[in-house]
């Protein structure tokens, strides 16, 4: 074929100048994400039921709703949480689940048992998680005047849920707006209790004439002769105007509900808010189509605001947890990378060959091939994110090794006085086997990674179809365009170059030094060689194990529970005070206080006890001195409280879990009598024994339980429906209608207006069937309890979740000691365990299986190259060697054994073996052709390999530098699995030069022939 190619350079260069064009063309047409568009498998049910505690919800409706939802197809786990008057079962299916159908099945399943559920329990939402429904970035809308923040909050609500939202929602790019901190307006009715006693009327009549004079009957189908009409009954109320104007008979007269009421348009009671900085605000999440990109929405949404700030101009607008700008940041520095590492590989390539033409064959194969691989991913399907990049960025250091391999074997072929057209169709035809089956090798390591199974494997089912591309491309333009370029270069083409190489760097002298050394004392340098093997073991165990890199972020999210019985005003305060310090250091303080309104976003589910807090920062360092200020401040004002931290919600943190705790401990009841026990004391015990604190504290609070004496009713002739309506009309609960306006229906809710409990108790009081008014006080018995706050269940039932902070080291301790302690003890508890230490497990394994799979595969490649089933083994020695080069750079640079770094190592197996492979063919073809002696054979392979074992490596090492030095969510993923390359790279590099020879010569000294 190169025969064929070298004499037609103008038909091969136009081939590769159609396709390079083709591929700028689909670059431009390739979506740019921050991930890979991966369906996530999980989907949520939220149920709300406001008259049930904690206990009651666990009980009557999360408990026959998870029952019904266990029995699901493709379900991997399930667990409730189940606070008062709440209930979010999250549902995580093994992944490949059609979580479509997941919905419609876990509906079908909800409808059957829905009729156990409370009667009036409103039909819970089932939410579909998905990569989309992640908010691209959170719009803040808040009064630029502060002096109208409070007095016009309601009507600010209203106009964003009327106005603001259908605007935006009505972009093309916008899938949903979802809201939260908004307050909801009602009609308040306040009863003068003295008007009422002087008129002789009660809160029931009040009742009784707004049922009369709001009702709709329907339409009703009437008949006259040949024709139908329809008839309407209705007599329903539009306006607060028509409610004060209700008459009321009073004896012969009658008064109007305004003379003997205070009627107004409120807010409902605050259960949540949200606060921008220090002021009240509206948090809508933005929402993005599937299919539309995130810059195209940014700049929509940017263009919408600054139409509504013009015909608004008292509304000021805030964009917080930006994901365009991470998107942005993290692609450019990608791409900055993939260049900065091809400028450090050509300049390794000037300093090696003298010839400064040479190299720049490089600047036109390399982005040929690079280019071209954007036209396959156009056909693959497979988007511009930091996945795909950093594939690529991986197969640049690949692409210009197969360059280096054909540049420098026809330029050895043109020292020797070859003519430049057979050196050039000799040198590729006679390196063609040897670098296809190192392509093969290489894409053999990083296909089975596909196979790694959940999120883990589609995700970087990217990475490794780009680079097996990036592979496959680079070979046949090394093999086809760069010979033709070669020749192309050398102007005249009859020359015999005579002339030795001069390069800057010369590493022929220096090897061949050691080689002769190695060679002299084969049993001692074998032993050395070998004592790489324990110590990639010591290694293993002695280096910090985790599930996925931690990333530094300069944004922050602090979750804080007050454990304490605190209102929503108290709440409020103490977060404003708490945030003093931040807000003057960061860019931007959001606080999400109490229960919020967020259809979609699960992540800020906080109680009205809780509240949780965004801080943005211009410098990484600011976050640990925040997290401690933060820290010190509860400890010595709020010693109760207890804070946690977490990264923002992303794609990554969502798709990985990236929250999880390194050791969840779930105690499980074992049978009833397990109540009987403190679960706080055990976990206090626990903690004295394992010399820690657990990270998440076990909310309790303290409620008040009204019960009312039936015998005194019935002595006092005052009856249940009447004592429970006073109740909520002295609560301020009784919602007694609706008013439906032309575009919103308003609730109708008659209280006394007081709010203190004590005051409540005394003054308030009930009508007996005779007219008489009794001391509310003198039917009720109070009564505090506590209990917890929140309920956990899952498959197995209720169980009490306790977070600890760990290693892989201190993880086996802690088992140890918690089993034995309830053991010892004879407490009536199960012991689960989970968390990211253990998810980190199974990956593992499943890398260690796939490279099993993968050393299988290389092994197969390479005897059909070698036609040998010894051959192989001498390549596939090196790689528990080089291990440990890898395990040694994690080490030193302070990073961990995570699943970025355990596959950077199964990527270093496959490449670290192409110069093996090259080495051994060298070798092969020495020996049985020119028929030297084994030594001679093993030395002149070498000798001629030096130089491109030796470029390879370095470039390909140089490539991956800028990751080292990188910033960004992409370099700081991508860190890892660089390190371990490069660690075992370098050493491999060493390996290939010196072990493998000696293991050629172990193996021959005695044949005579391979």
């Amino acid at each position: 074929m190169v025969k064929f190619l070298l004499p037609r350079p103008v038909a091969t260069c136009m081939t590769f100048v159609a396709l390079f064009i083709l591929g700028v063309i689909s670059y431009r047409q390739l979506p740019v994400s921050l991930l890979p568009d991966i369906d996530i498998p999980e989907i949520t049910v939220r149920a709300s039921y406001p008259k049930f505690t904690a206990r009651e919800m666990e009980t009557h409706i999360a408990y026959p709703l998870r029952n019904a939802l266990q029995q699901c197809t493709g379900l991997k786990s399930i667990q409730s949480k189940s606070s008062n008057g709440r209930t979010l079962i999250k549902m995580r299916f093994n992944y490949g689940v059609d979580t479509d159908l997941a919905a419609i099945e876990a509906n079908e399943k909800i409808d059957r048992q829905f009729s156990s559920l409370p009667r009036d329990l409103q039909r819970p939402n089932v939410i579909k998680a998905s990569a989309t429904d992640i908010p691209v970035f959170f719009l803040n809308m808040s009064f630029a005047d502060e002096d109208k923040q409070n007095a016009g909050f309601l009507e600010l609500s209203r106009f964003a849920q009327h106005v603001i939202k259908k605007r935006i929602e009505q972009l093309q790019e916008v899938a949903l707006v979802d809201m939260s901190g908004i307050e909801r307006p009602l009609i308040n009715i306040v009863p003068d209790l003295a008007k009422l006693s002087s008129f002789g009327l009660s809160y029931q009549h009040i009742e009784d004439v707004i049922s009369r004079n709001n009702f709709t009957i329907g339409n009703i189908t009437v008949n006259e002769g040949y024709y139908q009409y329809s008839i309407r009954v209705s007599s329903p109320m539009r306006s607060i105007k028509e409610i004060q104007a209700l008459p009321l008979k009073t004896g012969l007269n009658t008064v109007r509900l305004s003379e003997i009421a205070n009627i107004s348009l409120q807010a409902k009671k605050k259960d949540g808010l949200f606060v921008n900085g220090s002021n009240q605000a509206i948090s809508m999440a933005v929402i993005k189509q599937a299919d539309a990109k995130m810059q195209d929405l940014k700049k929509s949404v940017h263009e919408a605001i600054k139409v509504i700030i013009k015909d608004y101009p008292h509304l000021h607008f805030d964009i917080a947890q930006d994901q365009t700008r991470l998107l942005d940041y993290t692609i450019g520095n990608l791409k900055q990378t993939l260049i900065l590492g091809a400028i450090l590989a050509f300049i390794v390539l000037f300093l090696f060959i003298s010839n400064i033409r040479l190299p720049l064959l490089m600047t036109i194969t390399v982005p040929v091939a690079l280019v071209v691989s954007i036209l396959f991913m156009l056909f693959f399907n497979i988007s511009i994110n930091i996945i795909s990049l950093s594939g690529l960025v991986l197969g640049i250091g690949l692409m210009i090794d197969n360059s280096i391999i054909i540049i420098d074997n026809i330029t050895q072929f043109r020292e020797k006085g070859e003519k430049i057209l057979s050196a050039c169709a000799k040198a590729t035809n006679e390196v063609i086997r040897p670098l296809l089956s190192s392509a093969l090798t290489t894409s053999a390591v990083f296909v089975p990674l596909i196979f790694v199974s959940g999120i883990a494997g589609a995700l970087f089912f990217d990475q490794a179809i780009t680079v097996t591309i990036a592979l496959l491309l680079s070979f046949v333009v090394s093999i086809t365009l760069l010979p033709v370029l070669y020749l192309l270069l050398i102007k005249n083409k009859n020359e015999k170059n005579n002339t030795k190489a001069n390069p800057l760097i010369n590493v022929l002298k220096p090897y061949e030094k050691g080689f002769y050394i190695v060679m002299k004392h084969k049993t001692l340098f074998t032993i050395l060689f070998l004592l790489l093997l324990p110590l990639s073991v010591f290694l293993f165990y002695e280096i910090k194990k985790e599930g996925f890199p931690e990333l530094h972020q300069n944004e922050l999210i602090a979750a804080i529970k007050w454990n304490e019985n605190i209102g929503i005003n108290e709440n409020r305060k103490r977060m404003e005070a708490l945030t003093v310090q931040e807000r003057q250091k960061a860019q931007q303080v959001n606080m999400w206080i109490g229960l919020q309104d967020y259809i979609l976003s699960n992540a800020y589910e906080v109680d009205r006890s809780e509240s949780k807090i965004y801080m943005s920062f211009n410098e990484e360092d600011h976050i640990s001195k925040s997290k401690g200020n933060l820290q010190n401040y509860l400890k010595h004002n709020y010693p109760n409280a207890e804070i946690s931290f977490s990264t923002p919600d992303n794609l990554f943190t969502t798709i990985f879990a990236k929250n999880t705790p390194p050791i969840i401990l779930k105690l499980k009841p074992k049978d009833e009598s397990a109540h009987n026990h403190s679960i706080v004391k055990v976990i206090e015990q626990l903690d004295k024994i394992l010399g820690k604190e657990h990270i998440n504290a076990l909310g309790q609070y303290t409620f008040v339980n009204l019960t009312y004496d039936r015998e005194k009713l019935i002595l006092y002739n005052v009856s249940e429906q009447t004592l429970i309506a006073t109740l909520k009309t002295a609560f301020n609960e009784n919602q007694i209608g609706t008013l439906n306006t032309s575009n919103e229906v308003l609730p109708m809710v008659m209280g006394t207006g007081s709010n203190d409990l004590n005051e409540i108790i005394q003054t308030t009081t009930v009508k007996s069937e005779k007219g008489a008014d009794l001391p509310l006080k003198f039917f009720l018995n109070i009564t505090e309890e506590e209990d917890f706050e929140i309920v956990y269940a899952g498959k197995d039932g209720v169980f009490i979740p306790v977070h600890y902070d760990a290693t892989q080291k201190s993880r086996y301790e802690i088992e140890k000691k918690v089993s034995s302690f309830i053991v010892r003890n004879n407490l009536p508890f199960k012991l689960e365990w989970s968390g990211a230490l253990y998810d980190f497990d199974n990956h593992l394994k499943e890398l260690i299986g796939i490279l099993i799979i993968s050393i299988l595969l290389l092994y197969f490649i390479l005897a059909i190259q070698f036609e040998s089933l010894l051959q192989p083994l001498i390549v596939l020695i090196e790689i528990p060697l080089d291990i440990s080069g890898a395990l040694l750079m994690l080490l030193l640079f302070g990073s961990s054994l995570n699943i970025m770094s355990a596959i950077g190592i199964i990527v270093m197996t496959g490449i670290i073996i192409n110069d093996s492979i090259l080495k051994i063919d060298t070798i092969n073809r020495l020996y049985r052709t020119a028929k030297l002696s084994l030594l001679e054979s093993i030395h002149q392979g070498g000798s001629r390999r030096i130089r491109p074992i030796i470029m390879t490596s370095l470039t390909t090492i140089l490539a991956l530098v800028p990751f080292l030095v990188g910033k960004g969510l992409g370099a700081a993923l991508q860190k890892p699995l660089a390190l371990a390359v490069i660690g075992g790279l370098a050493l491999g590099t060493f390996v290939s030069l010196y072990f493998i020879p000696l293991c050629y010569w172990w193996i021959y000294k005695n044949k005579k022939e391979i």
